[in-house]
C-alpha cells in the first residue's frame, strides 16, 4: 500500500481503485503495480472515455523528467496485464495508434474518504545516534539545576541536527524543574541592520511577554535599566512616551549579564542562541563574560555553531576559551551512520525499511539528519515506499523519474558544481549513459584513456561517495571492463537535468555510436537502449531501426504486447525519416507487426496476413531478399492456419525458387521446412520426410548465419517436430519419439517460447499416438503454460485440448465436455481441423457420447475434403469404426 493516498475510491468491475490506500483490488485480492504504473492508471481512470495522449501522460506523470516516449506504453502494458486485458477487443485500456490511450470501461465513484498519512513517529526529531551527546548534556543540565552557571556549544555542519538536539535539551530542561524560564534567540538574521545583542534581546523580549512576563520585566527594569524600555508593556510604554532605543557598548553587556543572573536566581534560566557563528561581537562578548564569571546560579547558555561557511572572527576565540576552561562545554555532532539511519527509519515508518531505501537515504543525506528527514518525506510522497504483506518495499524508479524539490536539489548541485572541469564532463556523460555504466563506454564517449577514467571513478567513490562499484562487463573482444553506478540515483537525475539541450543531444548520440562500435555482436540484446539514445540524440532513422530490432527480440521471448508497442514507436518516428530510408524500415516494422499479431491472435489472423502482405511488397520495393523470405514465411503460416493448403504449398514453392536463384543455406532451410510441413498435412509423408531431413541437416550451419531469419516457427525446431509425426506415419515409433524430444531440446536451448510451445505440443501428439498418456498430458500442459506465460495464443488451446484428451482417457469423462469443445472448435479452428476433430471424437467416445463423436468425425472429414489435409483421414475412419461398434453396428 502506498504510504500516502488521495481522496476517493473508484470502481470499474471487477476492480476497485482505492486511492486512499494507493492500491488496486480485484475483489479482496490486492493487485500490485509499480508507482509510475499506478499513476498512469489513476490518470487514465480519472479521464475515462477521453483520449489521453502520450505527451499528456509524459507531462502529468513524468513532469520535468526526461524519459523516452516509449515509457508510458510500458506502463500501459503492465496495466493491461494486471487487469487481464489481453483479448483482441480491449475491455479497459485501448491504444489509439500514434496518439495515445483511452480508458474505455465504465467508472463509478464509490464515495470520498479522508487522506491517510504514514506514521509520524520520529518525524519531528531525529535523535538516533545522539545518545552519548544527550547523556553529556544531561549531566550539564543537572549541574545547572544544582546552581552552577554553564555555557555549552553544540557544533556541527549545516543540517547535522543541532537545532533538533537543542530542542530536546530545552524540553528536558523545562521538564526537570518545577518552575523554569526558557528563552531563544537567533543570530542568522543579522545583516547589518539589527542592533547589537539582538538575539539576546529577542529571547528576553519573548520571555517578558510570556506567562511570567510581569516578573521578567520587573527584574530587567532593576538589573538592566538601560534597556528597560525595550521590555516595557504596551501600557508602560504609552505612559512613558513610547520605547527608547537601548544604549550599546560595555554598559549594556554588563547590564544584560546582571539581568540574566537575576532571572536565574528567581528560576532556572536556559538561554538558547541559534547560529552563534553569525552573532555580532557584542553578543559574543556577553557569552564570554557569562562563561568567565561562572555565577553560582542555575543559568545555562546553549549556543549552536556551524563548522562550515561563514564564521565570525570571535567564534574561534570563544571556542578556545571554553576548551581551556571547561573541555566538557563543547559538543561536536558527527554524521549519522547507516545503522543509525536504519534505526530512525524503523521508528519513523513503523516497520523495517528496505536495505535499498536505507542506502538511498544514507547516500543522499550523507548522514545529515535534516537531509534524511526531507528525503524520507519526499520519498513517501512520491509513493516510493510500498506496503508489501507485513513489511515495506522500495521502488527506486519512483524517485529516479520524479522531479526533485529545490530544497533537496541544492546540496547535490553544490557538490556537482564544486567538481573540477574534466571530472564534471565525465559525470555529465555518465548521467546520459544511465544509473550504471561501463568504464569502456564512458571512456569512449569522453575520449580519454580507460585507465584514467577508471581512476577518476574510483576517486569519486572514495573521496566523495558519488559512485560505487557495480561489477565487471565482458566485452565482445573477450576483455572485461569495470562498471560503476551512481551511489544516489537522484544525483544522476540532477546532473542530467542540468545539461543544456544541445549538450544532452550530443552526448546521447555519442553514447549510441560508442555502444555500436564496442558491441557489434550484441546489438539485439541492447536494441531498446540504443533506440532511446538514438532518438534523444536526434537520429530518428537509427532509433526506428533499433526499435524494430527490439520488437523482434521481444516477440522471440514471447513479449508480444511489448513488441507491438515498440513497433508503434518505430512507425511514429518514420515521419521524421527521409523517404529513401523509410521503405526498408517500414518493411521490417510490418514483419514485426505480423509476427506480434500472430502471437496475440493466432496463425490465421487476417490483420497479421495483411501485415505480411505489406511487408512482402515493401521488401520487393527496397530490394531486401531477407525480408521478402520472412514475409513469405509469415504468409505461409497464415495460409496454412486458414486451411488454405494449396495456397500454403504455392508459397513454399515460391520460397524454394528464391533459394534456387539465390543460393543461401538459410533460404533453403526455410523453404524445406515450409514444404515439408505442407506435404505432411497433405498426406505425402515420404516427400515430406525428404524435405524435413534436409532442413534438419542444414540447421547447424544455417542457424549460425549472422543475419539469420527471425521467424515464429523456427526451422531448426519445426523440421524435427514435423519430422517426428512423419516418422510415426511411416512406422518408426522409436525414431519419431527421439526426433520429437530433439526438437524440444533445441527449442529450450534457443530460448524461443513460440518454438518451444510448438515442439511441446507435437511431442505430446507423438506420445498420444504411442498411448503414453501421462507424458502426453505433461508436455501438453507445459505447452499451454509456456504460451500463457508469454502471451502467446496459437498453442494455448491446442495444449489444453491434448490435456483434456489425456484426462478423459483415464476414466469416466465429465458429460458435455466434448460438445463444448466441438462448438468452440467450429468457431475458432481453421487449420488442423481433421486432427482436432479426431481428438474431440476420442473425448466424446470416452464420455459415451456417440452422436457427438460421429458429428466431430464428419466435420473432420468434410474439412479434409475442402482443404486437402489428408494426413489424419485414416485415423478419422478408424474412429468412425469405433463409434459404429459402440452402437453395435
Amino acid at each position: 500500500m502506498a504510504l500516502f493516498g488521495a481522496v476517493s475510491v473508484l470502481r470499474f468491475a471487477p476492480f476497485r481503485l482505492d486511492l486512499e490506500a494507493g492500491q488496486l483490488y480485484r475483489g479482496s485480492e490486492a493487485v500490485r503495480l509499480r508507482p509510475k504504473t499506478w499513476d498512469v492508471l489513476c490518470y487514465l481512470v480519472e479521464h475515462a472515455g477521453r483520449l489521453v495522449t502520450t505527451q499528456e501522460l509524459l507531462h502529468e506523470v513524468w513532469s520535468g523528467v526526461s524519459v523516452s516516449a516509449e515509457v508510458p506504453a510500458v506502463s500501459v502494458r503492465e496495466i493491461r496485464r494486471a487487469l487481464g486485458d489481453v483479448d483482441e477487443v480491449r475491455r479497459f485500456v485501448e491504444t489509439v495508434p500514434a496518439r495515445g490511450f483511452r480508458f474505455v470501461a465504465p467508472v463509478e465513484i464509490d464515495g470520498a474518504v479522508e487522506p491517510s498519512r504514514a506514521s509520524e513517529r520520529g518525524h519531528a526529531r531525529l535523535l538516533v545516534g545522539r545518545d552519548e551527546v544527550l547523556l553529556r548534556l544531561g549531566r550539564v543540565r543537572d549541574e545547572v539545576l544544582e546552581g552552577h552557571a554553564r555555557v555549552s556549544l553544540v557544533q556541527g555542519e549545516p543540517g547535522i541536527g543541532k537545532s533538533t538536539l537543542v530542542g530536546a535539551v530545552a524540553e528536558a530542561f523545562t521538564g526537570a524543574a518545577s518552575r523554569s524560564w526558557f528563552a531563544r534567540g537567533r543570530c542568522a538574521e543579522l545583516a547589518g541592520s539589527r542592533e547589537p545583542l539582538a538575539p539576546v534581546l529577542e529571547g528576553l523580549g519573548a520571555l517578558s511577554r510570556g506567562h511570567d512576563g510581569a516578573a521578567v520585566r520587573e527584574i530587567v527594569r532593576r538589573s538592566a535599566p538601560s534597556c528597560a524600555s525595550r521590555f516595557a508593556s504596551p501600557e508602560d510604554s504609552e505612559a512613558r512616551g513610547g520605547p527608547l532605543d537601548p544604549p550599546s557598548g560595555a554598559r549594556l553587556i554588563r547590564e544584560l549579564a546582571e539581568a540574566a543572573r537575576a532571572l536565574a536566581e528567581r528560576a532556572p534560566l536556559l538561554l538558547v542562541l541559534e547560529d552563534l557563528h553569525l552573532a555580532d561581537e557584542a553578543t559574543l562578548s556577553l557569552v564570554r563574560l557569562l562563561e568567565w564569571r561562572r555565577d553560582e546560579v542555575p543559568l545555562w547558555i546553549v549556543a549552536t555553531v556551524s563548522t562550515q561557511g561563514d564564521v565570525r572572527d570571535g567564534v574561534p576565540d570563544l571556542r578556545e576559551q571554553l576548551a581551556a576552561s571547561d573541555p566538557g562545554a563543547l559538543f561536536a555532532l558527527s554524521p549519522l551512520t547507516r545503522a543509525e539511519l536504519d534505526r530512525y527509519l524503523c521508528e519513523r515508518l513503523g516497520a523495517q525499511a528496505p536495505d535499498a531505501f536505507i542506502e538511498a537515504v544514507h547516500g543522499y543525506s550523507e548522514g545529515r539528519p535534516g537531509a534524511a528527514i526531507l528525503f524520507t518525506d519526499w520519498a513517501i510522497e512520491r509513493g516510493a515506499l510500498l506496503r508489501e504483506g507485513g513489511g515495506l518495499g522500495f521502488d527506486r524508479e519512483a524517485l529516479a523519474t520524479s522531479v526533485l524539490p529545490d530544497v533537496l536539489r541544492a546540496p547535490l548541485l553544490r557538490r556537482l558544481r564544486a567538481m573540477p572541469t574534466h571530472t564534471a564532463h565525465l559525470l555529465e556523460a555518465a548521467s546520459v549513459i544511465g544509473d550504471a555504466f561501463s568504464v569502456s563506454t564512458l571512456a569512449g564517449v569522453v575520449q580519454r584513456p580507460r585507465e584514467e577514467v577508471d581512476a577518476i571513478c574510483a576517486a569519486l567513490a572514495r573521496a566523495h561517495g558519488l559512485l560505487q562499484p557495480s561489477g565487471d562487463e565482458r566485452l565482445d573482444d573477450g576483455s572485461t571492463s569495470a562498471r560503476w553506478a551512481f551511489a544516489n540515483p537522484l544525483l544522476r537525475a540532477i546532473q542530467y537535468a542540468e545539461l543544456s539541450t544541445s549538450r544532452r543531444v550530443a552526448l546521447h548520440l555519442a553514447v549510441a555510436r560508442e555502444i555500436e562500435r564496442a558491441r557489434p555482436l550484441g546489438l539485439a540484446a541492447i536494441a531498446g537502449e540504443l533506440a532511446m539514445h538514438s532518438r534523444l540524440g536526434g537520429d530518428p532513422a537509427t532509433a526506428a531501426r533499433y526499435l524494430v530490432l527490439a520488437a523482434q527480440v521481444s516477440q522471440r521471448s514471447g513479449a508480444v504486447h511489448e513488441a507491438l508497442e515498440q513497433l508503434e514507436g518505430a512507425e511514429a518516428l518514420l515521419v521524421h525519416v527521409e523517404p529513401a530510408m523509410r521503405t526498408a524500415i517500414r518493411a521490417r516494422a510490418a514483419l514485426g507487426r505480423g509476427a506480434a499479431l500472430t502471437g496475440m491472435r493466432g496463425y490465421g489472423d487476417d490483420a497479421a496476413a495483411e501485415a505480411y502482405r505489406e511487408a512482402h511488397a515493401l521488401a520487393i520495393e527496397c530490394g531486401s531478399r531477407d525480408d521478402e523470405v520472412v514475409a513469405i514465411d509469415g504468409l505461409w503460416c497464415c495460409a496454412l492456419a486458414s486451411g488454405e493448403l494449396r495456397r500454403a504449398r504455392a508459397l513454399g514453392e515460391e520460397l524454394a525458387e528464391i533459394a534456387e536463384r539465390y543460393p543461401d543455406e538459410a533460404y533453403r532451410m526455410s523453404a524445406d521446412a515450409l514444404l515439408g510441413a505442407t506435404l505432411l498435412h497433405a498426406g505425402e509423408p515420404r516427400r515430406a520426410l525428404d524435405r524435413l531431413e534436409r532442413c534438419r541437416r542444414a540447421t547447424r550451419t544455417a542457424e549460425q548465419r549472422r543475419q539469420a531469419l527471425l521467424t515464429l516457427l523456427h526451422p531448426a525446431v519445426t523440421s524435427r517436430s514435423n519430422g517426428a509425426i512423419v516418422l510415426w506415419f511411416l512406422g518408426f515409433p522409436v525414431r519419431a519419439l527421439e526426433r520429437a524430444h530433439e526438437g524440444i531440446a533445441i527449442a529450450r536451448a534457443l530460448r524461443h517460447p513460440p518454438a518451444l510451445a510448438y515442439a511441446l505440443n507435437w511431442g505430446a501428439v507423438v506420445h498420444q499416438m504411442r498411448g503414453e498418456l501421462d507424458e502426453m498430458e505433461r508436455l501438453a500442459l507445459e505447452a499451454a503454460s509456456v504460451s500463457i506465460a508469454n502471451d502467446w495464443l496459437p498453442h494455448r488451446g491446442f495444449g489444453r485440448l491434448l490435456a483434456a484428451l489425456a484426462q478423459s482417457s483415464r476414466g469416466p469423462a465429465a458429460a458435455g465436455r466434448a460438445r463444448e469443445l466441438l462448438e468452440r472448435a467450429r468457431a475458432l479452428v481453421r487449420f488442423g481441423t481433421p486432427y482436432v476433430m479426431g481428438i474431440i471424437a476420442e473425448i466424446a467416445l470416452h464420455e459415451a457420447a456417440i452422436d457427438d463423436a460421429t458429428e466431430a468425425i464428419d466435420a473432420g472429414l468434410e474439412a479434409a475434403r475442402r482443404s486437402g489435409e489428408h494426413a489424419y483421414v485414416p485415423e478419422l475412419h478408424r474412429l468412425r469404426a469405433v463409434a459404429a461398434g459402440a452402437r453395435g453396428d
